[in-house]
């Protein structure tokens, strides 16, 4: 299956930069609201616009996870305004002495704050609140029954669960081949009885579903206590169904407002196997490839 995405039919946005060095130095009434050098420079051109750079066309996996999300699911997220035609070499990369070309999505703003900012200053009702919508839409996720694992197009998993040279180059048909990719990554570097008691914490077998990757109070845009938009999906695809709760259980996000309304979304006591086995894989991936 793939999923095509032609151009949105709407105007760009009133400033595009021609260069990612160009998007450093916007134009004063330009607002920036987040930017990092090896990250996505996220800007504000005009009220209620976001217009997310990068240096490469990274950002097309997110561009078709978004696409997905809001078509398909109908979940929160932005509305995609405009973004260049999708290009031929995405992985292509730049010599230090060119100019890098930029790519973005031009997508409307979530009116709120990140929950991050908020939460821990929420009342028990407004946690009651937060956690009934991620109900729902961790259930509107679980409507879609994939048939692989990898990215929603068809294609391999493209983001930092699977860095440089270890990235996967099919997508998986089985919960099996998925397990056996992480054990291989593994034992490029760990002996083999950490391997096995890592590998131990996943679990047997799970059904495959469509993840966030990333719901985290960082990428949940709020409201008061009402969610209006889930942003950054990036790392979003398929992947077995454990994924998206141990990660949103991440033990470095955890926070007092965050592990209430994580109690109330999730009753039953903590599998703290699966948590600790897809936080450490994170670690792994971030600080060994």
């Amino acid at each position: 299956m793939t999923l095509a995405v032609s151009a949105i039919a709407t105007s760009p946005p009133p400033w595009i930069p021609k260069s990612f060095e160009e998007a450093w130095k916007s134009p004063e009434e330009i607002v920036i609201v987040r930017g990092e050098m090896r990250q996505p420079l996220i800007l504000n051109p005009v009220p209620g616009v976001i217009l997310k750079c990068s240096r490469y066309a990274s950002q097309v996996e997110e561009l078709l996870a978004m696409k997905f999300a809001r078509d398909r699911l109908s979940l929160p997220v932005p509305r995609v305004l405009h973004h260049p035609p999708l290009p031929r070499r995405p992985g292509r990369r730049y010599s230090a002495h060119m100019k890098t070309p930029v790519w973005y999505i031009c997508m409307e703003q979530c009116p709120g704050l990140p929950l991050s900012d908020t939460i821990d200053d929420m009342t028990p009702m407004q946690h009651d609140h937060i956690a009934a919508q991620l109900k729902t839409i961790l259930h509107q996720m679980a409507t879609y029954k994939p048939k692989w694992l990898g990215s929603v197009h068809g294609s391999p998993y493209n983001n930092f669960f699977f860095k440089d040279y270890v990235r996967p180059k099919t997508t998986f048909a089985s919960f099996g081949e998925f397990h056996d990719h992480i054990r291989w990554m593994l034992e490029l570097f760990c002996a083999p009885e950490f391997i096995d008691s890592f590998m131990s914490r996943f679990p047997r077998n799970a059904a495959i579903r469509f993840a966030h990757g990333d719901l985290l109070p960082k990428n949940i845009i709020v409201n008061g206590s009402t969610i209006t938009g889930i942003i950054d999906c990036e790392a979003a695809g398929f992947y077995p169904e454990y994924w998206e709760y141990a990660r949103m259980h991440c033990y470095y996000h955890r926070t007092p407002g965050w592990e209430s309304v994580l109690r109330r979304l999730f009753p039953a006591p903590p599998r703290e196997d699966e948590i600790y086995a897809v936080d450490e894989y994170r670690s792994i991936m971030a600080y060994q490839f």
